[in-house]
């Protein structure tokens, strides 16, 4: 239920892919440590869900590190306590 979750990966490039690397918990509460629309693989949007039913309440950040973070491996990790 806690702890720290981390993937080491390198992202594809290109249009058509959408990786991420999240959690689903109980409740319909989802953590997204990263997802990354990969035309902008500088871009990489993180974010908390809260799903009721047919609805999403969530606050989210796209945050661009003027890197292109295709070209090589990275470590991501989200801790939760």
């Amino acid at each position: 239920m806690y702890g720290r979750f981390e993937i080491r990966c390198k992202i594809p490039y290109g249009e058509g892919f959408w990786p991420a690397f999240w959690s689903f918990g109980g409740n319909g509460t989802e953590i997204d440590a990263f997802e990354f629309g990969c035309q902008d693989p500088q871009h990489i949007h993180v974010g908390i869900h809260k799903w009721n039913g047919s609805s999403d309440i969530g606050k989210g950040a796209g945050i661009n590190y003027g890197i292109d973070l295709s070209q090589s491996f990275h470590v991501y990790s989200s801790d939760w306590d």
